[in-house]
């Protein structure tokens, strides 16, 4: 004989066990939807556009993830030295950085040419060859064995070529370029010693005082707002311009793996997305900086000369050899150098029929 007493304790025990499992659950996916992923981010230095920028959008990318999105941005060796931040990023110490792809050099020998080689690929033309030339996978390649708990967010940010340097003394030929004592960093640095300068690096925030005094006598520092904000214009007769000394400047977006992992595809994806809006927004601000800024510069009386075609020749033969023996020596090195060539011919010879945007 049923027990109907008995029968209805246990319906009613299993109906208690769903609803507190239910209920569980719905408290739990709710506690882990509204849970806040705080991440620090290096970008920028501070008084600069980027840095306004990036705080900008910092502050976006928290509207647009309901506040579950809290982006920190801290300025360049705050944390971590600077130049070391990828280090930073793989140990877990940081979680997102945007910095020059040539800041990896100690680490990735290929990196400068992710930046940009001398007398290499536009800025235009170095996007293309990311996402259409294999250039990303050989990137995330590169980058990947050097800091293994590093992802590489979209294809690096694109920034306008460089102003090719700042002096008072006159280049008219490859021999004024001999015993110059040259700010320069990278690729171009080790070239230019090869055509007889003399070459030291210095931060950011000592080449004025060393253009000043005298201890350098040229010095390149990225573009015409760039420079005009640290004062050169005060300091230097000429700006000298040249797109083959920094066609392109490029700007690697990357966090760290483990903390890229711990969020939920939800902002996995809005973070894919807010980095791709900061690149374009990034790019195109520069533009217009660079044109307000240009007018400024020639108000105050800096000359602006483009480096002597003769020079270019020299430059551009230094870093063919330059670049062919470091290939000879690192077999990866050549194959991403090639890469980029072939490319770059392509691309040329497509612009001959193509009215784009450097037309």
């Amino acid at each position: 004989m049923v027990d109907n007493g008995k029968t209805l304790s246990k319906i009613t025990i299993i109906l208690t066990l769903l609803i507190v499992v239910a209920a569980t659950l719905f408290f739990v996916e709710k506690a882990w939807a509204e849970k806040v992923y705080r991440w620090t981010f290096v970008a920028a230095d501070p008084g600069t556009m980027e840095w306004e920028l990036v705080n900008e959008y910092a502050e976006r990318l928290k509207k647009a993830s309901g506040g579950r999105f809290d982006i920190k941005v801290q300025a360049f060796g705050s944390i971590v030295p600077a130049t070391e931040e990828l280090q930073g990023l793989n140990n877990g110490i940081l979680e997102m950085i945007s910095i020059p792809c040539a800041w990896a050099k100690g680490q990735v020998p290929t990196a400068s040419l992710f930046s940009g080689a001398v007398g290499g690929l536009s800025d235009q033309a170095m996007r293309a060859w990311y996402t259409a030339g294999g250039g990303k996978e050989l990137m995330d390649e590169a980058y990947g064995k050097a800091y293994p708990n590093l992802r590489i967010i979209g294809p690096p940010g694109q920034i306008l070529g460089e102003i090719w340097g700042y002096s008072s003394e006159l280049i008219e030929s490859p021999e004024d370029i001999k015993g110059l004592r040259m700010r320069c960093m990278g690729d171009a640095g080790e070239i230019f010693n090869n055509m007889g300068a003399s070459v030291v690096f210095l931060p950011g925030g000592e080449i004025y005082e060393a253009l000043q005094r005298g201890i350098i006598d040229w010095a390149e520092w990225a573009n015409m707002r760039a420079g005009w904000d640290f004062g050169f214009q005060e300091i230097c007769k000429y700006m000298y311009v040249s797109t083959t000394r920094a066609p392109s400047n490029n700007q690697v977006f990357a966090v760290n793996k483990d903390a890229y992992d711990s969020l939920p595809d939800d902002l996995q994806e809005l973070l894919k997305h807010w980095v791709e809006a900061f690149k374009r927004e990034r790019y195109n601000r520069q533009i217009e900086s660079e044109i307000a800024t240009l007018p400024k510069i020639k108000e105050f009386g800096v000359q602006i000369i483009e480096v002597p075609e003769t020079v270019v020749r020299v430059l551009l033969a230094e870093a063919e050899k330059f670049y062919q023996k470091q290939g000879e020596k690192d077999p990866f090195f050549k194959k991403v150098y090639n890469s980029q060539k072939e490319f770059g011919t392509k691309y040329r010879e497509m612009k001959k029929y193509v009215i784009d945007s450097e037309s």
